[in-house]
């Protein structure tokens, strides 16, 4: 979840700050609020109030609020970076469903804003060590590789977020962990 702000709004700690200037309690009432502002969670777990609240603070604070299943502009740079540190030059780009790939030279995309469309892709190495995707109904990427990889990826890129499990499930923010 990136929230892109009109006034500088640091990127560390972007949803830290977003929690605070709209009181929401935590990041499983945020996911869920986004998830119903878009009518991607059912009605007997939809959060309504939570929902209204964000597009409240967005256009009240002139933030532009994350779009579901995309990657975040400001971050894909450094991602693409960050991938090319560790050792690797080039990228297969995909479709969400895993019918279109193209290998992409790194450096043709870091810095391109136009490089992906607006739609849920996956970026993967070469050697499937590293991929990068997202889920068409939810406002965060993933990032799945060995944990070491993981930890030089988000300690580089300033990444905030949560490692997942075998039980972590795509809408994690409805369930106890």
């Amino acid at each position: 979840m990136l929230f892109v702000r009109q006034r500088v709004f640091q990127l560390r700690n972007i949803r830290e700050q977003f929690l605070k200037i709209s009181k929401i309690e935590n990041y499983k009432q945020l996911d869920s609020g986004l998830r119903t502002s878009i009518s991607g969670l059912n009605k007997n777990v939809a959060n309504e109030d939570v929902a209204k609240t964000i597009l409240d603070v967005c256009k009240n604070e002139e933030i532009i609020a994350p779009s579901e299943g995309c990657f975040p502009v400001p971050l894909i740079t450094g991602l693409l970076e960050s991938i090319k540190k560790e050792g690797h030059e080039w990228i297969w780009y995909g479709d969400e469903l895993g019918t279109e790939r193209k290998l992409e030279y790194i450096d043709d995309l870091v810095g391109d804003c136009n490089a992906f469309p607006n739609h849920p892709i996956n970026l993967f190495t070469h050697d499937h060590s590293i991929l990068l995707t997202t889920h068409w109904d939810s406002h965060f990427s993933m990032l799945c590789s060995d944990k070491n990889t993981v930890n030089k990826i988000v300690k580089s890129c300033n990444l905030e977020g949560f490692y997942c499990g075998e039980r972590t499930k795509i809408y994690w923010s409805l369930y106890q962990c």
